[in-house]
Order: C-alpha cells, then sequence, then structure tokens
C-alpha cells in the first residue's frame, strides 16, 4: 500500500508543544503519565450522514489499466529495486501467460510496448515526476473510448499501438478483477464507511471531499499498490495482496487522507513554528498510516492495521510508531487536543535525532 501525493516532500509532519491546563505536559513521562496529564478530552468521534458517496470507483478504464500494466512491466525490465515488491511482482508472469494467447506479431508489437516503456515512462516516479501525473488523469477521463486525449504524444502512440494486444491478451482478465474488487470494498464501504469516516475527520479535523473521491481501479498501479495524485485522484491495484478485505477499506481511506496533505503540512509547520521546531520528514505519512489503520480497527476489531502486517514500520519509521502510539492514540482515544498531540509528537522525534 503505498500511499503518497504529488509533492517534492514525500513526507510531511507536524508539531506544537503540548500544553494540558495550565501546566507543561513532561513529554519524558510513560503512556500512564502521559494519559494522567492531559485533562482536557475530546468526544468520541461523530458519526455524520452524508447525502453523496465517500467513494466513487471506477472499474472499467482501459487505457489506465494498459499504462499501468506497461509501467511496472517497464520497470521490471529495468530491474528497479521495486519491481520485487509484492504489488507488481506478478506482474511478469501475468504477461507470459497472456503472451501465449498472442500470435508472434502481436507479441512482437507487445515487447515493443514494453521496452519503449522501460526507456522512458517507467523510469519515472508515477506521482512525483511529470507529465506522468497529468497522463494518469487524462488516462482516467478516457475510460475506454477509442481515442485518448492529452496525453504526452510519445506515451500516447505506445499506447494506441500496444491496445488492441492488451485488450486480447489480458484486458478482461484485468478487468474482471477490477470489478470484483470493487464489489467487495464498496460493500465494505456500505457497512463501515460512515463511522470509519467519522473517525478520521474528527481526529484530522478537516472536511471530506464533498462530493466523494474517485477511485480508479487498475490491475497494477506502482510498487505501493496504490498512489494518489492531483485532481483529487486516488489510484489501486485491484490485485495487490495488500489491497483485499478490510486491507482494501483502510487503504482506500489512507489514500484519501493524502489529500489533505497540503493543510496537514501547513498545521504542523505552524505548531513545529511555535515551539521552534523542525517537522520530521516522515511524520505526515506516518500519521496517515497510524490512523487509517486505528480507524479501521477501531469500527471492525478483527482487523489489523496495514502498516503493521507489511513491514511499513521496520522500513524506517520504527521510532515514529513509538511516539505515535505513546501520544497520537492517546488523543485518538479521546484525550487533549491535535495540536497538543502534534506539537508533542514533534518535539519527541525531535529529542531523538
Amino acid at each position: 500500500m503505498s500511499l503518497v501525493m504529488k509533492s517534492k516532500q514525500r513526507f510531511r509532519v507536524t508539531a506544537r508543544v503540548l500544553i494540558c491546563s495550565a501546566s507543561v505536559l513532561v513529554l519524558a513521562g510513560s503512556n500512564s503519565n502521559l494519559l494522567a496529564s492531559w485533562s482536557k478530552t475530546q468526544s468520541k468521534p461523530k458519526v455524520f450522514a452524508r447525502s453523496s458517496p465517500i467513494f466513487n470507483f471506477h472499474d472499467d478504464e482501459f487505457w489506465l489499466n494498459l499504462h499501468h500494466f506497461l509501467y511496472v512491466l517497464g520497470r521490471a525490465e529495468n530491474k528497479t529495486r521495486d519491481s520485487s515488491r509484492a504489488a507488481v511482482s506478478g506482474a511478469p508472469a501475468d504477461q507470459q501467460q497472456g503472451m501465449a494467447r498472442l500470435t508472434t506479431q502481436e507479441q512482437a508489437v507487445w515487447k515493443e510496448a514494453v521496452l519503449n516503456y522501460a526507456a522512458g515512462p517507467a523510469k519515472k516516479d508515477l506521482v512525483f515526476d511529470d507529465p506522468l501525473p497529468a497522463v494518469t488523469l487524462a488516462l482516467a477521463r478516457a475510460r475506454d473510448t477509442k481515442s485518448i486525449e492529452g496525453v504526452d504524444h510519445s506515451i500516447a502512440a505506445v499506447l494506441v499501438r500496444a491496445a488492441p494486444v492488451y485488450r486480447k491478451a489480458w484486458w478482461s482478465k484485468h478487468q474482471a478483477a477490477n470489478k470484483a474488487w470493487r464489489k467487495e470494498i464498496e460493500a465494505l464501504v456500505k457497512r463501515y464507511g460512515t463511522p470509519v469516516l467519522g473517525f478520521i475527520t474528527n481526529a484530522y479535523g478537516m472536511e471530506w471531499f464533498t462530493r466523494g473521491y474517485d477511485v480508479h481501479l487498475s490491475a497494477y498501479c506502482n510498487w505501493a499498490g496504490a498512489y494518489s495524485t492531483t485532481g483529487n485522484l486516488l489510484v489501486v491495484s485491484s490485485l495487490a495482496e495488500g489491497n483485499q478485505g478490510t486491507k482494501g477499506l483502510e487503504t482506500v481511506f489512507h489514500e484519501g487522507m493524502h489529500q489533505w496533505d497540503d493543510s496537514v503540512d501547513a498545521a504542523l509547520k505552524e505548531q513545529a513554528r511555535r515551539i521552534n521546531k523542525p517537522v520530521p520528514d516522515r511524520l505526515s505519512h506516518a500519521l496517515i498510516f497510524f490512523t487509517a489503520g486505528e480507524a479501521v480497527h477501531h469500527v471492525v476489531p478483527e482487523h489489523t492495521p496495514y502498516a503493521d502486517t507489511s513491514g511499513v514500520w521496520q522500513r524506517g519509521m520504527t521510532r515514529e510508531r513509538e511516539v505515535l502510539t505513546e501520544i497520537w492514540k492517546p488523543y485518538l482515544d479521546g484525550h487533549g487536543t491535535r495540536d497538543e498531540a502534534f506539537a508533542a509528537i514533534i518535539k519527541r522525534l525531535s529529542e531523538s535525532n
């Protein structure tokens, strides 16, 4: 589940000194001391009825699926480190199965397309490197039309030439995966989405997009299995094992929360400024992992947060998890305020450096 927004700062964080009642909170205290020192509490997350959907799922976007398949195959061709990650490692085998259905000429067309992507788009990041975010938006709008517009000419030419081959060998399988995933996750959103959303918006003190976020399904997308980019666009891999069941429910909320990145950055920087500390590099993303996982677990007790099962914390965020468990978790449980927690987290993490 990798979960990201278009911004040159891939990870963001927050800050402000935690002040409770009239006394300064001593951050060196244990969890029990922390809870005891917070006299100001907040109510449990409120659940608000929505007249519009939380998410709008799209499962029939042919061009977007073709683009992502070529992208992950191109990265596999380049032997990038992330091409071995679980969300994309199955793509080469998928390719080989489909190749058996093609003629020699069609196989040559497809191989040429993969090599073109390997030499160009696959060397870039889907979220941070132009023109790929704009390509994603344009291909999502194109859905399954006969032509595509607003796409970089060099990329469009490869897609158009490869399209008949992809449609013959892989599209039906990938579209079926998209539809099955959508059916499962829509049911989970219908059952649990409102209280999960209430938990998240109450924790962050921010409003969800009124019309709901568009979630564009693609058999493959990137190493993380999901990403967010400009234009309120969320992309999720329907084949990624880490996106199945309630983990998929957590994933869509995680990606939706990335649309708040700029606002969260501003809140964190304000708290950091007040205590004259820098915002830790990985804090913003760590907050999303922690909060989205806790939100789903709060509503579905048998759910284990994605970050706890996929090794996210072990990949460089062990300290962030410790501090969030000590300070952010009590806040999520109703103690103190968001900005108090932000400030305390920033101060504690700065002491670790």
